[in-house]
């Protein structure tokens, strides 16, 4: 159980740092924020923005909880 833990939680401190990294170069690069994107794909204050953000989370939460176990 020791093994597994060090394994969470050192997996979470590579993610942390990933973004801490990553995310100011592609704003450096220009990439647009999730927010630009969504407005662009289904305009301003739509309801599909919000089913496909929760979709997104739920997809990524759901890999998450598979690549643990």
């Amino acid at each position: 159980m020791a093994s597994r833990k060090k394994k969470l939680t050192l997996t979470f401190i590579i993610g942390f740092i990933t973004i801490i990294f990553v995310l100011p170069v592609l704003y450096a690069l220009g990439v647009p924020r999730g927010e630009v994107v969504l407005t662009a794909l289904f305009g301003e204050g739509s309801m599909w923005a919000v089913i496909f953000s929760l979709l997104c989370i739920g997809l990524v939460i759901f890999g998450i909880s598979k690549a643990t176990k």
